[in-house]
């Protein structure tokens, strides 16, 4: 991945392997690619994992349990569609560099290329090469569905990882963590996140993740919402740290959600479904923020109902307000989320009194 060939060389250090021949293949449906990567981390496997899902398909490279180098055909996750992203050039320019590279005599990296004819830092196309790497990592991560097959390899000399697999997944969990520690280890100290900021965020530059990520480095508190195709997704921020889901449609908004609870059944879940928005390649997310920087606006037009049931709430039509509700619940220090039947009732009361006020205008 790396432009330099000599840093492309350097030997992992060396830790107790299984060096015994493996292969298997299966469905991805009875064991998630987070799983399986899991799995071949923990028994320090060497060689390589491929995943594919209909035309889509990536290979992982494994050496002595890490991940030292991916390919993917995902558009969004080529390099040069990442540089177009970022307006290093356009799609004319990409063809040329491709062009290029193909009628050198000799191999040269893309990055070389776009180095030399568009005046691009070196340190820019690592960053980049970086990114990509770990952005391919975690949406791989994200599959459930699918096959997959791996055999072990004999490999000498490898590339290094930039984020080795533990403080990978710690970075990920930190994420997602109901915490206030803006420290989000070493993945997101090797990668820049995303800089909150209002207006629409296009999720083929800044994936959930890298949002959720920078979110929690400025301590936002807010609604961000995520548009992929028709369907739409808003998370409830408060101090960095997601606290509710909402999930439905432009038709139907906010048809259900997914509440954090105390209960390490109902974190499982909640994690499991923010974990999910990491695949999104596409799409755009826009932050409205609670805050003087950037002024929350709510629509307060529709009609509310709630039903509990087993300590969960499930909202159709649900609005801003409410979330904004939902978040003045916490204290800076206590981030866990407690409901009442009491809180239930007031919410259903005064919203009836909004909706009423709001038709009489």
């Amino acid at each position: 991945m790396k432009t330099n060939e000599a840093k492309a060389t350097q030997n992992l250090p060396q830790k107790h392997a299984n060096n015994a021949e493996i292969s298997a293949s299966g469905k991805l449906r009875e064991q998630s690619a987070r799983e399986l990567i899991s799995e071949l981390h923990h028994k320090n496997f060497t060689g390589r994992l491929i995943l594919s899902y209909r035309e889509k398909l990536k290979k992982i490279w494994f050496y002595q349990g890490e991940v030292f180098r991916i390919q993917s055909n995902l558009v969004p996750e080529l390099f040069g569609q990442m540089m177009i992203e970022r307006n290093w050039m356009n799609e004319n320019d990409l063809q040329e560099c491709l062009t290029r590279q193909r009628d050198s005599k000799s191999p040269r990296l893309l990055g070389d290329i776009v180095k030399e004819f568009y005046q691009v830092k070196e340190d820019e196309i690592d960053i980049l090469e970086t990114h990509q790497k770990m952005r391919s990592l975690i949406q791989a991560l994200t599959w459930e569905d699918g096959a997959y097959e791996y055999a072990s390899m004999h490999l000498k000399a490898v590339e290094p990882p930039e984020v080795p697999f533990e403080e990978f997944e710690k970075s990920l969990k930190l994420l997602v963590e109901a915490t206030e520690d803006k420290d989000l280890g070493l993945l997101f100290r090797t990668i820049q996140p995303w800089k909150p900021k209002t207006g629409a965020v296009n999720l083929a530059e800044f994936p959930v993740w890298s949002i959720l990520a920078g979110c929690r480095g400025a301590g936002v508190s807010g609604i961000l919402s995520i548009r992929k195709q028709n369907k739409l997704h808003e998370i409830v921020i408060k101090h960095g740290v997601p606290l509710t889901l909402y999930e439905g449609s432009f038709g139907q908004p906010r048809q259900t959600i997914v509440v954090r609870q105390a209960s390490e059944e109902h974190e499982k879940f909640f994690t499991g479904q923010v974990f999910k928005l990491f695949s999104f390649l596409a799409g755009t997310a826009h932050l409205r923020a609670l805050g003087d920087a950037v002024s929350l606006h709510s629509d307060a037009k529709g009609k509310f109902s709630t039903e509990r049931e087993q300590n969960t709430m499930v909202f159709g039509k649900q609005h801003s307000e409410i979330q904004s509700q939902l978040m003045s619940q916490f204290s800076g220090k206590d981030l866990k989320i407690k409901f009442s039947s009491f809180y239930y009732k007031i919410s259903f009361v005064v919203q009836k009194l909004i909706m009423s006020f709001l038709g009489h205008r």
